[in-house]
């Protein structure tokens, strides 16, 4: 078994990675300029409805699912 002290930093380092991971997650994407869903999303689906003939509301789809240790 290791030592105590090499235990502590190989745990600290490892808490340490963890957390930038989930701060990297976690922050909101940098703005790109370019238009979001929710600015275009009215003009989508009156052009839906004048095509289609049908009224259609246009939404978001969910997120991708988090990789898991499976993937």
């Amino acid at each position: 078994m290791g030592e105590p002290e090499g235990l502590l930093i190989e745990a600290s380092r490892i808490a340490t990675v963890a957390a930038r991971d989930l701060w990297r997650r976690a922050r909101p994407p940098a703005d790109t300029g370019r238009p979001r869903l929710a600015d275009l999303r009215r003009r989508l689906e009156l052009f839906a409805a004048a095509v289609c003939g049908v009224d259609c509301p246009i939404v978001a789809a969910d997120p991708p699912h988090a990789p898991n240790w499976l993937a």
